[in-house]
């Protein structure tokens, strides 16, 4: 084969092969990526708040954020507060039906992978948390509304879970076929 061949044919086969990073981050690595990762910045940062004293608040912003370690025993804004291991079942059995999902599903876009990551390594970090110590470590506070104290692991399945509902109930929804599209 001469240069000038090779020359021809290079350029065309390059252009027919997809970018490397293209095969190699699926949207299911995505997923997978996205939970490990929340999973660990989520665990650090509540490592570093447990060793604050309880209830002594940290201002950031003035009016706006401060820092403050609390530990939730019971689910979401402290209910089931009375019952920490019921709390705990129910996260647990969440989490594991999400996992079931996510082994099961067939990942196809970037947002339906960071809504399962999120919410898996979100969810991950805080049943974690509540197994081994009873309650859920949350640091961060709004001071400029009366909102409950949360941490990164909260913020992350809200988002990811905004990321699913916006895919399962708008997505999914526009690409099934409407009553006039269906065959009589």
């Amino acid at each position: 084969m001469s240069l000038e061949s090779e020359q021809n044919t290079s350029p065309t086969a390059q252009e027919d092969q997809p970018c490397v990073t293209h095969r190699v981050l699926s949207p299911t690595i995505v997923a997978w990526m996205a939970g490990f990762d929340l999973f660990w910045l989520d665990a650090t940062v509540k490592w570093i708040f447990s060793q604050q004293p309880l209830a002594e608040p940290l201002v950031m912003i003035p009016q706006v954020l401060s820092f403050q370690h609390v530990e939730n025993t019971g689910v979401a804004f402290g209910f089931l507060n009375a019952t920490p291991f019921t709390a705990s079942l129910l996260s647990g059995g969440l989490w594991l039906t999400l996992f079931v999902l996510v082994l099961r599903e067939k990942i196809i876009t970037i947002p339906q992978a960071l809504g399962f990551g999120f919410v898996l390594g979100g969810g991950l970090n805080n049943l974690l948390d509540r197994v081994l110590t009873g309650g859920v470590t949350d640091y961060i506070q709004l001071t400029f509304v009366d909102f409950p104290i949360f941490n990164v692991s909260d913020v992350c399945i809200f988002i990811g879970s905004l990321l699913l509902f916006k895919h399962y109930l708008w997505d999914v929804k526009q690409k099934s076929p409407s009553r006039e599209d269906a065959p009589h």
